[in-house]
């Protein structure tokens, strides 16, 4: 009963985005689609009163590589980056700006169900 059938949602999978569904034993889960924007801000160290930039191209191939996409080694949890709302801001003497929308599933367990165990049939069908 503890056996967990279609843990991880598949890229295949006929469910629309968000409402991915998920068997635990006889407890049903549903996967509902987080979505975030973050910003990560490169403050350039300052050497004798000047500001050392910092590139911020090895973070753009990383992605790249990764098809906008990481699994967590802790929980396993993907993170898709949308690779259209990318962007780098280096119009400040002192910093880089990276801005970006990713997406993540977590797990919403629902309540037990009841379930109907007693039908009324109508016999009068003519």
């Amino acid at each position: 009963m503890g056996e967990v059938v279609n843990d991880e949602p598949n890229r295949n999978d006929p469910c629309p985005k968000g409402e991915r569904v998920a068997i635990y034993g006889s407890l049903r889960c549903k996967y509902s689609e987080v979505v975030a924007d973050a910003g990560i801000v490169l403050h350039y160290p300052q050497v004798d009163g000047i500001y050392q930039p910092i590139s911020a191209e090895p973070l753009r191939k990383l992605l790249r590589q990764k098809g906008y996409s990481f699994r967590g080694q802790s929980g396993g949890t993907l993170i898709e980056i949308d690779s259209s709302t990318f962007r780098i801001w280096n119009d400040q003497r002192d910093r880089t700006d990276i801005t970006f929308r990713f997406t993540y599933q977590v797990t919403v367990p629902r309540q037990p169900e009841t379930k109907i165990n007693v039908f009324e049939i109508e016999r009068d069908w003519t």
